[in-house]
C-alpha cells in the first residue's frame, strides 16, 4: 500500500499570456492568467487557471522627469474594440489596493476580472511583476528640452540616448490634446501661403507664427503683436492664418481666446511654450486681467505653487509668440 503523503508539494504560481489566435490551455479564452501548478495532499496533480484582464496588457518600463521624480509605469493595451493604447500612470497608484488603477484602465477599454476588496489585487501585482529594463524621460511641457523640441501631439524631434515622452499637466493636457494635423505641407502651401501673396498683414502674422521655435536660439524672449481695428475687418481671419501653421482640431485653426482667468491664461501660455499662440476677443476681458495676463507672458514665468507639503513647485515656463488681437 502506498505511503500516504502528509503534506502537498509547493505550489509554483505564474503570469501568463494568451494571446488572439493561440489557445495554451483547452477552452480557456485569450487573456492576461494567474497560473498555479503543484499538487494535492494526495499527490494528484493541481492546476489552476485563473483569468485577470484582456490579453496583451503589457508593463513597457519605467518613466522618471527631468528632476528623478515623479516615476511612472507605462502601459500598453487594446480596449476592447480592438484599438492600442499606450499611456503612462503614477508609480504612486500602484500601491494600496490598486483601485484607482483598475478604473482608470477600465474607463480606457481594458476588459478586467471583478475587483475583490481585502485580498492582493492580481492585476496590480501582474503590473508590479513585469520588470522590463526600458527607461523614459518624461518632460511635462511643450517646446524644448535639452536638445529636442518636444509637440503637444508627442512628437520628439532631435536625437537623445533615452526616449523621451510627453506627459502633460491636466489642465495644459486638456489644451493640447485638440491640436492635430490635417492634409498635407503640399495642400497648405498651395491652398494657404500662396494666397497670401501681396497681403502685407497677412504675411507678417504667417511669418510671425513660425519665429517660436527659434528665439531660444537667438537669446530673444517672447514677443507679442497686437491688431486693432473695427469689427469684421479681419483680425479674427489674420489670426487663423497664423495658427494654421500650428494644427487645429479639424475645423479650424487653434484660435484660443481672451475670456479666461488668470490661471487660464497661463495653462494656455504653458501649452504653446517654444511656440506660438492666438488669442482673440480681447474686448471680452477686463484691462487689468489683460495687463496681468500681458506681464506674465512677458516675464515667462507663471505664478509659484505649493504642493501638498507646501514646499514650492517650480514655475511654468512659457516662452511663446502671443499674437493677441481684438
Amino acid at each position: 500500500m502506498p505511503e500516504r503523503r502528509t503534506s502537498a508539494a509547493p505550489l509554483v504560481c505564474f503570469y501568463l499570456v494568451q494571446k488572439t489566435g493561440t489557445e495554451l490551455k483547452p477552452g480557456t479564452e485569450p487573456g492576461v492568467y494567474h497560473v498555479t501548478l503543484g499538487e494535492n495532499d494526495e499527490g494528484e496533480p493541481l492546476e489552476h487557471w485563473n483569468w485577470i484582464c484582456s490579453p496583451e496588457l503589457e508593463n513597457l518600463g519605467l518613466a522618471r522627469d527631468e528632476r528623478q521624480t515623479n516615476w511612472s509605469v507605462g502601459l500598453r493595451w487594446r480596449d476592447l474594440d480592438g484599438n492600442e493604447h499606450q499611456e503612462f500612470i503614477p508609480a504612486e497608484w500602484l500601491e494600496g489596493s490598486g483601485l484607482r488603477v483598475r478604473q482608470w484602465l477600465a474607463s480606457r477599454g481594458l476588459r478586467i476580472t471583478p475587483y475583490k476588496p481585502r485580498s492582493n489585487d492580481p492585476l496590480i501585482t501582474y503590473i508590479q511583476s513585469e520588470r522590463p529594463k526600458d527607461r523614459f524621460r518624461c518632460v511635462s511641457r511643450v517646446g524644448w528640452y535639452k536638445n529636442l523640441y518636444v509637440l503637444s501631439g508627442g512628437e520628439v524631434f532631435g536625437h537623445s540616448k533615452e526616449q523621451v515622452i510627453f506627459r502633460s499637466p491636466g489642465d495644459v493636457h486638456n489644451r493640447v490634446l485638440h491640436k492635430g494635423t490635417a492634409g498635407s505641407l503640399a495642400d497648405w502651401q498651395a491652398n494657404l501661403a500662396r494666397l497670401c501673396e501681396g497681403n502685407t498683414l497677412l504675411q507678417q502674422a504667417l511669418c510671425t507664427s513660425f519665429t517660436g521655435p527659434v528665439l531660444r536660439m537667438v537669446g530673444q524672449s517672447s514677443f507679442g503683436r497686437n491688431y486693432v481695428g473695427p469689427t469684421s475687418t479681419g483680425k479674427t481671419t489674420l489670426g487663423e492664418v497664423a495658427a494654421s501653421v500650428w494644427g487645429g482640431d479639424g475645423e479650424r485653426p487653434n484660435v484660443e481666446t481672451w475670456r479666461a482667468t488668470l490661471n487660464g491664461l497661463e495653462s494656455i501660455a504653458a501649452a504653446h511654450r517654444d511656440g506660438f499662440a492666438v488669442l482673440d476677443e480681447m474686448h471680452d476681458v477686463e484691462p487689468k486681467a489683460a495687463a496681468h495676463g500681458v506681464y506674465m507672458f512677458s516675464e515667462e514665468r507663471g505664478k509659484t505653487r505649493l504642493d501638498r507639503d507646501s514646499n514650492p513647485m517650480p514655475t511654468r515656463e512659457m516662452v511663446i509668440d502671443l499674437h493677441q488681437h481684438r
